[in-house]
């Protein structure tokens, strides 16, 4: 038996992370009998690990939807459990009728969404280029009036292509998790209908309890503003649950935009990145996504926030040489830009990339366009190589 009488027992609670759970048989972890499992869900794997598979007993509903929109027509849909969605839209008086987008024919969902006339949308961000570039090819519109995205942040850029292609859609950003039972863990705190996207989180309900950690020692954080840490999910799920999951390391750091919002009560945050994709260390500097993002904004036209850093270091040396590529509104000399962004790019709270080329540790800044070859796969925005 474990005490938790104080909030210090509950800090001295293990935490969970995703390589515990592949360790763990699925049979060891699944907390109802076999036949109560309504589904499996796995992981993309696109981290390099092996996909995890999740069972889930409790319907993951989008009541959220409700706070913002009054679902009445069908809906398109990328999320893998159709059955749960047509389920939720007949409970509050909607006609069940989901359409499943299928990645592999992706010019037959999108005719049979515009054929039914679908109101709604929820869809992995990296999708929603495929989903565009499709309706355009086949001369198609979809009057989208509410979107869920969801998988991963969404860049101004993108958005940008989204509310030309959708410019009556409200947008909500959804984080979620594939490895907890209920996924939806925070929404953004309004829906973007605007020229601007909507960033920060809250987390939705009471069905979760969020921590913040530094990730270095797994010491708790007070979540103030502008604080910087790991976010660390509990889930306090009815029962029964399949897999009611206790002090989650998500992996994902985040920084504290309000100790409580407004309009929510809960504390409100931003998501910078994957701790093992979007802060790389090399040579003496870390690598961050979010850092790139703000270089690239202090530049301003014609780049855009959308973007791949591919670091090339040599480890016996220490030493890096970095190739960004950018997407670009019109044709501009990277020259000149690959040296205003090595002068903004900080490496530490100290230090510019220019600073490291100087002192030898970095090459000079290589800038160039970003490839606009069509994906249907998230994309690291930080790739790292190693020199011959």
């Amino acid at each position: 038996n474990i005490s938790l009488d104080s909030e210090g027992d509950w800090d001295r609670l293990p935490f969970l992370n995703k390589e515990l759970l592949l360790e763990t048989p699925l049979e060891e972890r699944t907390f109802v009998p076999p036949e109560a499992v309504d589904m499996f869900v796995s992981t993309s794997g696109t981290s390099g690990k092996p996909p995890l598979f999740t069972p889930r007993v409790l319907f993951p509903d989008i009541p959220h939807r409700e706070e913002f929109f009054s679902v009445t027509k069908p809906a398109l849909s990328v999320i893998g459990y159709q059955h749960r969605i047509e389920a939720y839209m007949a409970s509050i008086g909607c006609r069940p009728y989901v359409i499943q987008i299928d990645p592999r024919r992706m010019d037959a969902s999108i005719r049979l969404a515009a054929a039914v006339g679908v109101e709604s949308i929820a869809a992995p961000t990296f999708l929603m280029p495929a989903i565009i570039d499709t309706m355009h090819r086949l001369g198609l519109k979809l009057d989208i009036r509410y979107m869920d995205l969801t998988s991963e942040g969404c860049s101004q850029a993108l958005y940008a292509r989204i509310r030309g292609a959708f410019p009556r859609a409200m947008v909500v950003v959804v984080y979620g998790l594939t490895e907890i039972e209920y996924p939806s863990v925070a929404i953004s705190c309004e829906a973007s209908e605007g020229e601007h996207l909507t960033e920060t989180l809250h987390g939705y309900g009471d069905l979760h309890h969020l921590e913040l950690i530094d990730p270095e020692n797994g010491q708790t954080l007070r979540p103030r503003k502008g604080v910087e840490g790991e976010l660390v999910v509990s889930a306090d799920l009815p029962m029964p649950s399949a897999f009611p999951v206790i002090r989650y390391r998500t992996g994902d750091m985040v920084r504290i935009v309000e100790e409580r919002c407004a309009r929510h009560g809960h504390w409100s945050f931003e998501v910078l990145g994957r701790l093992a994709q979007d802060f790389v260390r090399a040579a003496g500097g870390t690598f961050r996504a979010d850092a790139l993002i703000q270089a690239i904004k202090s530049v301003g036209h014609p780049l855009m926030d959308d973007f791949e850093l591919h670091l090339h270091e040599d480890k016996a040396r220490s030493y890096v040489e970095a190739r960004l590529c950018l997407r670009v509104a019109e044709a501009c000399d990277m020259r000149v830009i690959a040296e205003r962004i090595a002068h903004s790019l900080a490496v530490s709270p100290k230090e510019m990339y220019a600073d490291g080329v100087a002192d030898g540790r970095f090459a000079p800044l290589i800038c160039e366009t970003l490839n606009d070859a069509p994906t249907l796969a998230k994309r690291k925005r930080i790739v790292r190589h190693e020199l011959p």
